[in-house]
Parts: structure tokens; C-alpha cells; sequence
């Protein structure tokens, strides 16, 4: 899973009123119930200190790090990692909040579904003979989907029962190409040009 590195570096500043011991570091999430990983940045052992949102002394984060820099990550399942570097400061205090973005499996699966129900209900208006509608549905679906040979098969098959037998072939073949493995277009790619030739000679 691809995992984005949202880098920072927290410099130091002087509050006007509390002292040092008192400092501490404020982590939200959205969502909340993240948990939250700290790891000192050199490569050391991963500690869980809590799930958002989360008020943690700095104190007990020295325990942790032992003053060095360190490494914060918040983690939820079906979001990516979002990950924070501190300097070692004598800061007073640090308030993050991570929004957290869907994993890319978790966009994959939107994306599928957006596109399955596209794909119905252009093949629901094809067999209630709306041929422009399916087309118009189609062509919406091109503008995310432009790599997906059944979007253009399903076009051909739409232009071929609107006999334009032309642009039919310029869809099967496109879809051919995209995907040399659907049989559909390619079967109907080869009749078609057949066809075509045929009468060509007619």
C-alpha cells in the first residue's frame, strides 16, 4: 500500500505563561480513534501511546524518546499512514491534526462501484432502446474511466444498434485495444470490418 510522508519540522517558541513541565502534545485525527504511534527517528522500537484524540505530556514522550527526535504516525485501518517528524525542542507545546485520507484499495473499491453502476444503467437505457441517453451515460463514464475497454465495447454495441455501423467499429476497436483479451470487441471488431469490406464491394 502506498503510504504518503507528510514531513514536518516543529521548531522551538516560548509560551507567555506555563512552565516547561507543564507542556504536552495535543493529537486529533478525522476520524477520530486513530492510533498513534511514536518512534524515535532512528530507527527505534515503535511505541503506542494512545488513540485519538489523544493529550499526552511531553514529559512521558521523553520517557519514550529520550529526547531525541521522533517520529509520530497515525493509523487507521482503510486510511493511509499519516506520519509527522519532530525535532528534539524544548517546545511548550504541539497540536496536530491529521486529516487522513482513504487507502488507495479503499478509492479502488469506490471507483469500481461508481463505474459497475455506470455500466448497468447505460446497458438498462440501451435495452429500453434510450440509445442517446445510454450514449450520454457513457460518455460521463469515459471522463474517469478512459482506460476501461467495456465502456467502449458497450458504446459499440449501442452505435451498432443504432446502425452506425462506422463509429460502432471505431468503438470496438478502441476497446480492443485497450484490452486485446475482450472477446466481445474483438468478435464484433472482426465482423464489422468484414462487413464493411463486403459492402464496400457491393
Amino acid at each position: 500500500m502506498k503510504i504518503f510522508y507528510i514531513l514536518a519540522v516543529i521548531f522551538h517558541f516560548q509560551l507567555l505563561i506555563g512552565p516547561t513541565w507543564a507542556s504536552q502534545v495535543v493529537i486529533r485525527s478525522q476520524p477520530e480513534g486513530a492510533e498513534v504511534i511514536v518512534q524515535v527517528a532512528k530507527g527505534g522500537k515503535k511505541t503506542k501511546i494512545g488513540t485519538t484524540p489523544l493529550v499526552i505530556p511531553h514529559a512521558q514522550l521523553d520517557t519514550i524518546t529520550q529526547g531525541v527526535a521522533y517520529k509520530i504516525e497515525v493509523i487507521k485501518p482503510g486510511f493511509e499512514v499519516y506520519r509527522l517528524l519532530v525535532a528534539a525542542t524544548n517546545m511548550e507545546e504541539i497540536t496536530l491534526s491529521a486529516v487522513l485520507e482513504p487507502s488507495i484499495e479503499v478509492k479502488l473499491g469506490a471507483n469500481t462501484d461508481v463505474l459497475i453502476t455506470g455500466l448497468f444503467e447505460a446497458q438498462r437505457l440501451t435495452r429500453a432502446k434510450d440509445y442517446d441517453g445510454a450514449l450520454s451515460k457513457l460518455a460521463e463514464l469515459e471522463k474517469s474511466y478512459a482506460s476501461v475497454s467495456s465502456v467502449f465495447e458497450l458504446r459499440g454495441s449501442v452505435n451498432y444498434l443504432k446502425k452506425d455501423f462506422t463509429t460502432a467499429l471505431a468503438e470496438f476497436r478502441k476497446a480492443y485495444t485497450l484490452n486485446p483479451q475482450n472477446e466481445v470487441a474483438q468478435r464484433m471488431k472482426d465482423y464489422l470490418e468484414t462487413k464493411m469490406v463486403s459492402g464496400a464491394k457491393q
